[in-house]
């Protein structure tokens, strides 16, 4: 992680109101994690949050997260730092309260505009404002910008850091949210994220923090959005499943880096979860993203490495730390990504007995296909692969 020249804390799902004198537990574990980054290290540049500060999008669980995680935080590392910590709603941030009788999951068939950053989209979407006006409200969250009911219906943010300028975009996957039938139903709003990204220009890397996975967003402006921060080289930074994982989804010759967070809750001896964090860092300019996962062991009362996020093949050799594929265009030679040379520092030799399947072992092992053999394939009929006794006569129809 030392290589990186740019860091941040990614965490998500805390669900203050759950529990919460074990909360706050877990707010000061996170704290004394980051005190202790600091110290060793440097501070992050960045805190990102990515939904579900509060378990039911009440006022007194928001406030109950700016004072024991906030303003300790900020008491820390200054009031300057405020402006670099980043917070989106989720589901559990809705007040499920109001509105109960809006439509949400079918509004957009009904109404094109709904979710347009513009005055008249804002005033299409204002029925869904008392859902979200606890986490709006909130004094901590942006200097109360209340960007969530603004008619851009986003946050974007450009940072100067050295010479590098760094775009932050927040979005609110929770618009439609309502139960737990979300998945393939919601939407930040695919003209929303087209225009915040348009705030962007010039900005490298870019975080898009929402709080939902993209395949939770509807089939379509899944696909468009996608898209989009693929083009962009764009970082997607989510939470909602309460597990830690890194994935590359891909849009043509890009691919779309995108970064879940585990939940940042207490669990207690009887409950399923873990307390995770995400430490991120790049080493710019080559767009390298350094990872490292931990969890909470209570069994020691100390975070400790959590070893099975990643895939052990992203590990750099002998770290506590992995590296995932850079931004750059899919189809780059080894020699220009370090991921590739240190990946292939691992003994690749198979064991006794074993046979390495690559393109050429591949490639010995099929035969030379004659044009007349795959033009079975196309008109019709089922084509007879492999070495039979009729493969004299490829044109010879078959049946079993």
């Amino acid at each position: 992680m030392r290589a990186a020249n740019l860091s941040w804390l990614h965490v998500s799902d805390f669900h203050l109101g759950k529990d919460p004198a074990a909360q706050k537990q877990t707010c000061d574990r996170i704290l004394d994690e980051i005190y202790s980054v600091t110290a060793s290290w440097r501070e992050p540049d960045f805190i990102f949050i990515t939904g579900d500060v509060a378990n039911r999008g009440l006022s007194e669980e928001f406030e109950a997260f700016d004072k024991n995680f906030i303003v300790p935080l900020v008491d820390k590392l200054g009031d300057k730092f405020l402006a670099r910590v980043f917070v989106v709603p989720g589901n559990h941030d809705v007040d499920r309260t109001q509105a109960k009788a809006v439509r949400r999951y079918d509004v957009l068939q009904e109404v094109p505009n709904f979710l347009d950053p513009t005055p008249e989209g804002a005033s299409e979407r204002a029925p869904l404002f008392p859902r979200f006006v606890a986490f709006n409200e909130c004094q901590w969250t942006f200097e109360n910008v209340g960007w969530v009911t603004a008619s851009d219906g986003f946050l974007a943010r450009k940072i100067q850091l050295d010479e590098t300028n760094v775009g932050v975009l927040c979005l609110n996957t929770a618009w439609l949210s309502g139960g737990d039938d979300d998945r393939y139903r919601l939407t930040p709003g695919k003209d929303i994220v087209e225009g915040g990204l348009q705030q962007l220009s010039g900005c490298r890397p870019i975080f898009v923090l929402g709080h939902h996975p993209l395949d939770w967003l509807t089939v379509a402006d899944a696909k468009n959005i996608r898209a989009m921060l693929s083009k962009r080289e764009a970082i997607y930074l989510h939470g909602h499943l309460h597990k830690t994982e890194q994935s590359a989804l891909y849009s043509g010759t890009r691919r779309l880096v995108t970064l879940q967070a585990g939940c940042a809750f207490f669990a207690r001896a009887d409950e399923k979860w873990v307390t995770r964090l995400l430490w991120g860092g790049m080493n710019q300019p080559n767009s390298e993203i350094f990872l490292q996962p931990k969890k909470w062991m209570p069994e020691h009362h100390e975070w400790g490495l959590d070893a099975d996020a990643f895939p052990d093949s992203l590990r750099a050799a002998g770290s506590d730390y992995w590296i995932i594929p850079s931004l750059a265009p899919v189809g780059q030679t080894a020699d220009q990504s370090s991921i590739h040379k240190q990946i292939a520092k691992r003994d690749a030799s198979p064991p006794e007995g074993w046979v390495m399947v690559d393109a050429e072992y591949l490639s010995q092992q099929v035969p030379e296909t004659q044009d007349v053999r795959i033009l079975q394939y196309f008109d019709g009929r089922v084509p007879i692969w492999g070495r039979y006794p009729f493969e004299e006569n490829p044109t010879k129809s078959h049946s079993r």
